[in-house]
């Protein structure tokens, strides 16, 4: 609404008018300021959240690495436990094993030296049988030069069955 004033064709707004137009102004620069409030925060929220994607990306790459990591630990440890295990149940096993032989070998050892007496015994008794029957036929006695022209000899007795005067006289 303009108002024409008589005198110089000047026109001039009414305090309504200048007011409305003021709280207008003024409407328009708060709402520019909250507008570039609102898009500074989504600016800064946009902003914030590459940060925290690419501070996350990295978390998890570091923890993925983390964890590969010890994981390959953990199993190289347990497949050293299981190793160290593995090799003293097998030295436990031998022991065991050795034990029950020194166990039996405990128990028979005392049979054992009955049977070698046993065999001594009759190796003895064959050798003493085997000694006896080459020696049989050897004549034993004393070799003498004779002194008379007809000489004879010592006769072959077996096995014990010679007698004593007949063996140390030749010819009776």
């Amino acid at each position: 609404m303009t108002n024409n004033y008589s005198g110089g064709g000047c026109v001039a707004p009414t305090t309504y008018e200048v007011a409305s137009k003021e709280c207008a102004d003024i409407l328009a620069v708060t709402k520019g300021y909250y507008d570039l409030t609102i898009a500074g925060m989504k600016s800064a929220t946009a902003a914030r959240e590459v940060d925290v994607a690419e501070k996350f990306g990295l978390y998890k790459d570091n923890r993925d690495n983390i964890d590969s990591v010890n994981n390959r630990i953990n199993a190289e440890l347990f497949s050293l436990y299981k190793y160290t295990r593995d090799k003293d149940d097998e030295t436990r096993d031998k022991i065991y094993e050795l034990a029950k032989d020194v166990e039996v070998n405990t128990k028979i050892r005392p049979y054992q030296d009955k049977l070698i007496m046993c065999e001594i015994g009759e190796k003895f008794s064959w050798l003493k049988n085997y000694i006896d029957a080459r020696l049989c036929k050897v004549p034993t006695g004393v070799v003498v030069l004779p002194t008379d022209n007809p000489v004879t000899g010592i006769a072959s007795y077996c096995c014990g069955n010679r007698p004593a005067a007949d063996a140390a006289t030749p010819g009776a």
